[in-house]
């Protein structure tokens, strides 16, 4: 296990009926709140009239700023950001996925900076900054189990100009407090639901598959929470008002990125590196973009990690062990690429983009955002601009790139 540092000071209240008590715990930050949602969900399900019923009963003041996409702009965050400066907001109220979250991030870390850009904030930009200064406090309510980022420090913003999609790393952006309710997941569509439990298993398997140090805590974790996922979202999608299955997805998604899954396994998010330019420049669904890449990802690393592929194969996958290791690793990855498919994701990337140049490029900006000074991205092997390409294309492995 590597060492490492470990801080979340996220409070959770999670479980049936607990949107309920906003009112109580949101006087603690403030009398003026801005509410931010995306495009019309969290309104049109009656959840907003909930928040607001409640903030007026605690005596707290509002206001509502709606349109936050799916991989949200800097325009938009920008926008929003002057909305809050000018209605003196004490706090942010982030009502929605991923994306309102992650632009409440944004929102609150330029805040006490009126004239920059959250683009200024975000990691690798030659202006990044770091806040020296108050950043406005969140609270975070989820409506669909994907991202995490009610427990987390990460933002992920798109600059549509520049076809870029990238992180905002802080620890002064940790929501102040997350409300998780799983009955506000029963209104998500069944696509959604399905993005969502990959996305999920991406935040906890990226560092499973991309390391080969021995951490059996973190390890456990991750094969209990995968299995968890692999097991109650075709439930949710079948019957979308179980709670024992949003309940589950739900608390997977909010344990995902919190930092005790993933610390001393390194955090090579490879596969979130080659989607973030997938969406930066197609804008299609995060948790999408990662299940087009998912399973041709695993075939190509599978022979330079075995002894982790066999512990997936056998016990996530379910796998009977047997003598032939290579065997058992080529089912468990189809019969996971199998459980895409059940659960409706039978897009490949092919369906979006197949010109190889674009493909090419997509593999340069990769390499060129998530590592500048070489001219490969880490994995449990490097991987070079060929490689991304033939993952992205679906196309096997004709060398040991060990030897390269």
């Amino acid at each position: 296990m590597q060492n490492f540092s470990l801080y979340n000071p996220v409070k959770v209240i999670f479980g049936k009926g607990s949107i309920e008590r906003i009112g109580k715990y949101a006087r603690a930050f403030g009398k003026r709140a801005m509410i931010v949602i995306g495009q019309g969900s969290a309104r049109k399900n009656g959840y907003l009239d909930k928040v607001t019923k409640q903030l007026k009963n605690a005596g707290i003041e509002f206001t509502v700023f709606e349109g936050i996409e799916p991989n949200p702009r800097v325009t938009t965050i920008d926008r929003a950001k002057k909305a809050a400066y000018k209605f003196k907001a004490n706090f942010l109220l982030a009502l929605g996925g991923g994306s309102v979250i992650d632009a409440a991030k944004g929102i609150s870390i330029s805040y006490f900076d009126p004239e920059s850009s959250v683009w200024d904030y975000v990691y690798l930009q030659n202006s990044s900054k770091k806040s020296q200064g108050k950043t406005l406090p969140i609270i975070a309510v989820p409506t669909i189990a994907a991202t995490g980022s009610e427990m987390d420090q990460i933002a992920v913003i798109t600059n549509w100009k520049e076809n870029k999609k990238l992180a905002l790393f802080n620890e002064k952006i940790f929501p102040s407090l997350s409300i998780v309710d799983p009955e506000l997941t029963y209104t998500v569509n069944k696509k959604q639901t399905a993005y969502g439990g990959v996305d999920i298993i991406t935040h906890i398997s990226e560092s499973y598959f991309n390391s080969k140090e021995k951490a059996p805590i973190q390890d456990g974790f991750t094969e209990t929470i995968f299995k968890t996922v692999l097991k109650y979202v075709p439930t949710a999608l079948h019957s979308p008002k179980n709670y024992e299955a949003r309940e589950n997805i739900s608390y997977s998604a909010t344990l995902a990125l919190n930092g005790i899954i993933n610390n001393g396994r390194g955090r090579n998010f490879t596969m979130h590196a080659i989607e973030h330019t997938l969406s930066a420049y197609l804008d299609i669904p995060h948790g999408l973009g990662l299940a087009l890449i998912m399973p041709s990802y695993l075939r190509y690393i599978a022979p330079h990690n075995p002894e982790k592929f066999y512990d997936f194969a056998v016990k996530i996958m379910g796998i009977p062990q047997t003598g032939n290791r290579e065997e058992t690793i080529r089912k468990g990855i189809e019969k996971y690429e199998n459980w895409q498919k059940d659960i409706g994701i039978t897009e490949t990337l092919s369906n979006y983009v197949s010109d190889e140049k674009m493909l090419r490029k997509f593999a340069r900006e990769t390499i060129k955002i998530k590592n500048s000074k070489n001219e490969y991205i880490d994995s449990v092997i490097p991987l070079y601009e060929d490689d991304i390409v033939k993952i992205l294309s679906n196309r096997r492995q004709q060398q040991d790139l060990c030897n390269r």
